[in-house]
């Protein structure tokens, strides 16, 4: 496939009906929202004419009907091992939960401050409100004793058919032990190694990326942390370079939480906590250091990389300070989950092998962006105790906006509440279908055995979560754009009938 670089937007449509429902309505189904948009590729100023495209179906989804996904899946875990899923169940997910309901919590308590705060903030609290909602949902995955069983069933197949073949044995056996024992190990210092990367706010991310450049630009090469080598180390310096906006207040609230955090987990005698707090309260220390520090100046960034070590310790900046005496043990850390890291790394890429030895083709590769075409089928499921349909329609959207009094998020755009009387009420809005998606997938094109579009993939319900590790279709579906939905809006939402006949072949 062909990559290009300049894109033109064509169309999109007001955010709330793109986010009709937001969180409440996010990850789940039935659902209501027009979430597209339709850019226009250009190469030397002039648009693209593919010799190839997809054509427009005149029916769009229909039940029962075979579809298939073409887009980028983002990643899974479905070839990890049953220590490794243990590992992101008790370790890594909830810790980083905790730190994404922490850190929406304080911007939808900042957001409250004021209608300006609000905007301010709204592109953000979407952001952390999807991301909590799809940690929780990989979390519950691996809450689920019968999705931890069905892999632990794979795995003692999967083990037994290597154990079966002497050869296999000798090569691959002890993969699985060396990566149990490597994320036990890892387990043992997880949460201190996290702390001490100071990653609680942009300030000391900053300050740590510093102090840790220049000493290791001193290191010879083989002795550099991964990330620290010549042929990587200018991406960091293009992050401390890059000038970015640093919002002071968010910066003090989420440091504030984040030392208490510290001092909670770590215990008030640990050096990271004594050497931040240095007596203080979690927020007298947060308001000093944030108030202190020059680091949102890009200006002085760029002369610490130019001026290393010695313009560091000139600075006589609070959060530098605290990095200086931090890094070592810092680093000490990051060595060690380093040499860890490369075990299972090395066990998995053998386990790799191994499964295609074991079972050939039949299991194919966890998603890394790479294309991917999934196929499924259109069908509603059971919810509730009753049976979610196929698809919905726009007076479903009318009706859950009534439902909600118009209010947020559930208000319609003027440009909807004015062409309620010209819509055909009866169009299908989004469908379900079980095609195997992840994070990654929002925008891929959803088509019929004919190759025609018939909708677009933006979501999934609550229950694909889990699908990060175990693919099941009994009540996981993606959650798609219908067709019908896109053309009925341009033509009488947003009179855009130019766009629709280019879409549908009629026009350019």
């Amino acid at each position: 496939y062909r990559r290009y670089d300049e894109l033109r937007l064509v169309f999109a449509p007001e955010l709330e009906i793109a986010h009709f429902g937001g969180d409440p309505d996010n990850f789940t189904y039935p659902r209501f929202a027009l979430d597209v948009a339709f850019l226009r590729a250009y190469e030397d100023g002039a648009p693209v004419e593919p010799e190839h495209w997809l054509e427009w179906s005149e029916a769009g989804a229909g039940d029962g009907e075979v579809v298939f996904v073409v887009g980028n899946p983002g990643s899974t875990g479905r070839l990890l091992t049953l220590a490794q899923m243990e590992y992101l169940r008790d370790v890594s997910y909830p810790a980083l939960l905790d730190r994404l309901e922490t850190r929406l919590a304080i911007l939808r308590a900042l957001a409250a401050e004021s209608p300006e705060a609000a905007r301010r903030y709204e592109t953000a609290i979407l952001g952390a409100e999807n991301s909590v909602k799809a940690v929780g949902g990989y979390l519950t995955g691996l809450r689920d004793e019968s999705i931890m069983e069905r892999k632990r069933a794979f795995e003692d197949d999967f083990r037994a058919r290597v154990q079966a073949d002497p050869e296999l044995s000798e090569r691959y056996d002890e993969a699985w032990d060396r990566i149990a024992d490597a994320q036990l190990e890892l387990a043992t210092f997880a949460t201190p190694a996290r702390y001490y990367e100071l990653d609680g706010t942009r300030i000391l991310d900053y300050a740590l990326t510093a102090v840790r450049l220049a000493r290791q630009s001193g290191l010879p090469e083989g002795e550099r942390l991964q990330g620290y080598q010549p042929e990587r180390i200018d991406r960091v310096r293009q992050f401390l370079l890059r000038d970015q906006d640093v919002d002071r207040a968010l910066e003090q609230a989420q440091l504030a939480a984040w030392l208490e955090a510290a001092r909670r987990e770590l215990g008030p005698e640990d050096a990271l906590v004594r050497t931040l707090l240095d007596g203080r309260s979690p927020e007298a220390a947060a308001t000093t250091i944030v108030e202190g520090t020059r680091l949102d100046d890009v200006e002085l960034r760029r002369a610490l990389v130019e001026g290393g070590l010695d313009a560091i310790r000139a600075a006589g900046d609070p959060a530098l300070q605290a990095a200086l005496a931090l890094e070592p043990t810092a680093t000490s850390y990051a060595r060690r989950a380093a040499d860890l890291d490369a075990v299972i790394s090395a066990s998995s890429e053998k386990l790799g092998e191994a499964i295609y030895a074991a079972y050939g083709k039949a299991l194919p590769p966890d998603a890394t962006f790479t294309l991917r075409i999934s196929d499924g089928v259109v069908t509603g499921f059971p919810m509730n105790g009753t049976i979610a349909p196929y698809k919905t329609v726009f007076y479903g959207l009318f009706a859950r906006a009534a439902s909600f009094d118009h209010e947020a998020p559930f208000q319609l755009p003027q440009s909807w509440k004015a062409a309620e009387p010209r819509l055909d009420m009866s169009t299908p809005m989004n469908f379900v279908a079980t095609a195997d998606i992840i994070g990654g997938n929002s925008g891929s094109p959803v088509v019929n055995r004919d190759g025609e579009v018939v909708g677009v993939v933006f979501d999934g319900n609550i229950q694909m979560l889990p699908n990060r590790f175990i693919f099941t279709d009994e009540v996981s579906r993606s959650v798609s754009v219908h067709s019908d939905a896109i053309i009925e809006a341009l033509r009488k939402v947003y009179d855009a009938g130019h766009i629709a006949d280019e879409i549908e072949g009629g026009g350019t």
